[in-house]
């Protein structure tokens, strides 16, 4: 691959991860933060996003950018108050840089937004005095007329750049290039900051120019051209009447038809005795060092190779760099993540073989087994030190999809005319980026739901005694070896009413039917049914809960609701941690093998010091832990026949926190399994989450742990609340 395509691909990459910066400090701004650190922060974003725009030739990002730097830059400066600011402005404006990011991305044209470069031109040449009114829409705000400014036969930019000029990919001949199409620009390189070799550091920028341009273009014009490479703070047009430059050590370079040329000076910059430098094909080839004043027959170059190598310069605080005292780097590197997941696989394969030696070395001799033993016992701690390090490779807090809802509340809340606070927990829970990757959509929805069906209007909340600021919170939670998403509002509940209707008008549910309350909220997440009186461009069409629950359920998951009329709506959604390998206990079911997951399992006991008991429909329950659970016969419930073997219970919790037993043949023993989809490969099971593969190369089926209570439920076997419960005298 072209390496300047690896270079801007690289930086599209870094565009994303600034442009998140920026909306969370935006976001921030429209919380209430004031700080000068936050205002800084987007600053810097999007002046990065600028520099890299210009150098890599991305030119539809640079008019965005350069109108947003400027807005910020009355922030910095204090002209206008954080408070003040047209923050639904910025948003959109980074929203339309992250629409040139894509389409730079897929190679696409650029989407045009000349509403937003007005908007943001009006509140720069306003001083920041529009701040105050509405931003939205932009087409109606009429952008005056930019002051004339009048034309000069020259200019003297002065240009001190910032210490990360080199990482902005921005070099000294471009400068001349984009200056070229003005007029006859001359620059002068001030080389006299830079240290000697022991102490250069390449990534830092020590240089100083001066351009002379002799043009009649106007002022802004220049800085039009230049603020593609440079911020504003680093430009300053120096008036005729100020003092000629300095002569340090300098490197002056001239534009030219055929390229650029340029030469070293001493302390007469730009005399006669000024040493040629060849012009390259690639623009100019120079360098100097730095080097006290000559006399004027000596060449500065000539004086700079006499100079000791070995004798660092003391920098601005008078501290001399070294080894010891240069801040360390931080050590990081990008990587395609289908490279990661193909090392997961392996990981998941190498876990397949370990289980495979385990079973054959049982059919060894003992003396070999022994020794066999004591290899893969070796093997099974490097593989499971291998897998954590690889999934700790893959794990990413939930923050990286939390930070995005703020701005979905915000934009909803303004289209539906309502207040509505967003609160946030467990944002650090770390989970498998390909599921982090498959919540945006399903956790976007509904908490556009939320806002649309669950929130009252203003009125309504204060008719019902609630705040009129409506809340939603978004929370995580790690529960044994699942995170568990929870979104839950303060609103009006779920419509009982309203969905039992409508799922008896479409045929759902028969008419003479008598639901509970948890399964008439549950119809919720069935296709075609919607309790909103009209469809908007928020809802009403029916189609969003189902396709939810189809996409978590893709991912090994499942989401549940509970509502309190009058008080609210909590969806959660339960997923795995991670979707590669997981720690299992082997289980005996009827000549069956099953695995239970290890994350699932409190205790397990003999059956027969349990001492099930029955209850009048049939259905058994245990004592375990002091409380009565359900009893679940794997063999009955899935059907495998042999029911009566049983000679274990595995007491279990699901990830609502309920206890249930569950009577199994025998435990075989615990090992690591690799999880692979039942979907993909073959549809789903009632009852199991997901299938793997045994050492023996035998297929076996992956437990669903919070499927079970729900499966007993639809055939018939959950104890009723009115029945009598007969619970045994523990053992």
């Amino acid at each position: 691959m072209d390496p300047m395509a690896l270079l801007k691909q690289s930086f599209l990459e870094e565009c994303d991860e600034l442009l998140s910066a920026l909306e969370r400090c935006l976001q921030e701004m429209d919380t209430g933060a004031t700080d000068t650190e936050t205002v800084n922060a987007a600053f810097r974003a999007i002046h990065s996003i600028k520099g890299g725009a210009g150098a890599f030739g991305f030119t539809e990002i640079v008019p965005y950018a350069h109108g947003f730097e400027a807005a910020l830059d009355l922030l910095r400066n204090g002209k206008v108050r954080v408070a003040d600011a047209p923050l639904g402005l910025f948003l959109r404006t980074a929203d339309a840089v992250g629409a040139c990011v894509g389409a730079a991305r897929s190679g696409q044209p650029a989407p045009q937004f000349p509403d937003l470069i007005e908007a943001l031109r009006q509140f720069v040449s306003g001083g920041g005095a529009a701040a105050a009114a509405p931003v939205m829409p932009l087409a109606a705000a009429a952008a005056p007329e930019p002051p004339p400014v009048e034309a000069a036969c020259g200019h003297h930019i002065r240009i001190t750049p910032h210490d990360d000029l080199f990482r902005r990919l921005v070099e000294p001949p471009q400068i001349l290039q984009s200056l070229e199409t003005l007029g006859e620009p001359v620059l002068t390189c001030d080389v006299s900051a830079v240290p000697l070799l022991a102490a250069l550091d390449p990534a830092r920028c020590n240089l100083r120019f001066d351009v002379m341009l002799d043009s009649a273009a106007t002022r802004e014009q220049v800085e039009d051209v230049l603020e593609r490479c440079f911020d504003a703070d680093e430009l300053a047009f120096i008036s005729p009447a100020a003092p000629a430059v300095v002569s340090p050590p300098a490197v002056v370079m001239r534009g030219s038809a055929d390229g650029m040329t340029g030469s070293v000076s001493g302390a007469a910059a730009a005399t006669a005795g000024d040493e040629a430098m060849p012009a390259g094909s690639a623009g100019y080839e120079a360098a100097a060092v730095a080097a006290p004043a000559v006399s004027a027959g000596d060449s500065a170059l000539a004086a700079a190779r006499q100079l000791p190598l070995m004798s660092p310069l003391p920098d601005a605080s008078g501290v001399v760099p070294t080894l010891k005292n240069r801040p360390a780097m931080v050590r990081t590197i990008r990587v395609d993540l289908d490279r990661v997941d193909r090392l997961m696989n392996l990981v998941g394969e190498i876990v397949i073989t370990q289980s495979m030696l385990i079973d054959r070395s049982r059919d060894l001799p003992v003396l070999h087994a022994l020794q066999l033993t004591e290899g893969i016992e070796a093997l099974t701690r490097q593989t499971r030190e291998l897998q954590d390090q690889v999934m700790a490779v893959r794990a990413q807090p939930v923050k990286t999809v939390f930070q995005r809802m703020p701005r979905v509340v915000r934009d909803l809340a303004t289209m539906l005319g309502k207040q509505v606070r967003l609160a946030t927990c467990g944002e650090d829970t770390e989970v498998d980026k390909t599921i982090i990757e498959e919540l945006a959509d399903p956790l976007t929805h509904m908490i556009r739901n939320a806002l649309d069906h669950g929130l009252e209007n203003p009125d309504e909340r204060i008719s019902a005694g609630k705040p009129v600021e409506g809340v939603v919170t978004l929370s995580a939670e790690q529960r044994g070896g699942r995170i568990v998403i929870t979104i839950a509002d303060d609103g009006r509940g779920l419509p009982r009413d309203k969905l039992l209707a409508k799922a008896i008008s479409r045929g759902v549910m028969a008419a003479d039917a008598k639901p509970s309350a948890a399964e008439i909220d549950a119809l919720i997440f069935h296709a075609g049914l919607s309790t909103a009186e009209a469809v908007t461009d928020v809802s009403g069409r029916g189609v969003g809960m189902d396709v939810v629950k189809q996409n978590v359920e893709a991912l090994g998951g499942r989401v549940t609701v509970e509502s309190e009329p009058g008080k609210g709506c909590t969806f959660a959604l339960s997923l795995p941690l991670t979707l590669a390998v997981a720690d299992g206990m082997v289980v005996k079911v009827a000549g069956q093998r099953i695995i239970v997951p290890i994350s699932s399992i409190m205790e397990t006991l003999q059956i027969a010091n349990c001492r099930p008991g029955s209850l009048p429909g049939g259905s058994e329950i245990v004592r375990l832990r002091g409380q009565v659970a359900p009893l679940i016969r794997l063999a009955d419930l899935l059907e495998l026949g042999g029911s009566g073997q049983e000679t274990v219970v595995i007491s279990a919790e699901t990830d609502r926190g309920e206890i249930i037993g569950i009577a199994v043949d025998e435990i075989l023993g615990q090992q690591q399994v690799v999880v692979k989809s039942l979907e993909a490969s073959f549809g789903p099971v009632a009852g199991a989450s997901a299938a793997t593969i045994l050492g023996d190369g035998m297929v076996a089926l992956i437990l669903d742990i919070d499927a079970l209570p729900a499966l007993v439920a639809r055939r018939g076997q959950r104890p009723q609340p009115d029945q009598p419960v007969l619970v045994p005298h523990a053992a």
